[in-house]
């Protein structure tokens, strides 16, 4: 994603890797610490934070940069 972006001198639209935390589901059991409501309202928030604003960018569901 960061080679791809590095090639164009302004992108095109936002490129978006999302990291929706640790969900309280079949996979992230009964400890994880976010819902399912949690997590998909924080991913609508970080989506909606992002429109428009043409960037390449790995973040969590509250929109806090992730380590690539």
């Amino acid at each position: 994603m960061l080679s791809w972006a590095s090639t164009l001198d302004v992108l095109p639209f936002s490129l978006l890797a999302l990291h929706p935390g640790w969900v309280k589901t079949d996979m992230g059991g009964p400890h994880a610490t976010e819902t399912v409501e949690q997590s998909a309202a924080g991913l609508i928030r970080t989506l909606d934070a992002h429109a428009g604003k043409k960037v390449c960018a790995f973040v969590d569901y509250q929109g806090e940069p992730m380590p690539w």
